[in-house]
């Protein structure tokens, strides 16, 4: 039976050494030392720690441009020095009907282990900009919580107000799709 299941005793009869059959480490452990198993149950899980997925939840608005392959940005408060690029590996085709969000995977390279599962990371999708758009500085919209709005120099120190709708805040500055 032992070496059917690839254990080998250590010290006494009732104890044995189990063999992970990959490399890893050890994220969750549901057995303790002396207690007897069923050979169904999993004992301990393995995980390698070498690439994180980052799930993203985005708006359904805010996921229109993005798709697999788009680059991305990853940051963590917890880890102030740390930044990291790497690209879009799935979006998902359905959407979340209770939070209406839709799911964006990003496989984020980890050789140094400094991520840990399940850390709290901000991401920004880093798109091109759209040809021929106008853009303006974040800060020049303005909004009354009805509208959005921008003031155009029409001539020398005479401003006129305009209405507008604006996309996305990209690299500080604002699209205005209308």
């Amino acid at each position: 039976k032992l070496s059917s299941l690839k254990v080998s005793t250590r010290g006494g009869a009732n104890e044995f050494t189990v063999v992970a059959p990959r490399d890893g480490v050890i994220i969750e452990k549901s057995v303790l030392p002396g207690q007897q198993v069923a050979t169904e149950q999993s004992l301990v899980s393995v995980a390698d720690l070498g690439a994180l997925w980052v799930l993203a939840d985005l708006f359904e608005a805010d996921a229109v441009k993005i798709a697999a392959g788009t680059p991305a940005r990853i940051t963590s408060p917890s880890l102030p020095e740390f930044s990291s690029e790497a690209s879009v590996d799935c979006v998902s085709s359905v959407v979340d009907p209770e939070r209406h969000t839709i799911g964006v995977r990003i496989r984020l390279p980890n050789p140094g282990g400094n991520i840990r599962p399940n850390m709290f990371a901000q991401v920004r999708f880093l798109s091109p900009a759209t040809p021929n758009a106008v853009e303006v500085a974040g800060t020049a919209l303005v909004s009354d919580g009805a509208k959005q709005y921008v003031y155009v120099e029409e001539g020398t120190g005479h401003f006129a107000r305009r209405d507008v709708t604006a996309g996305a805040l990209r690299d500080g500055r604002l699209t205005i799709t209308s």
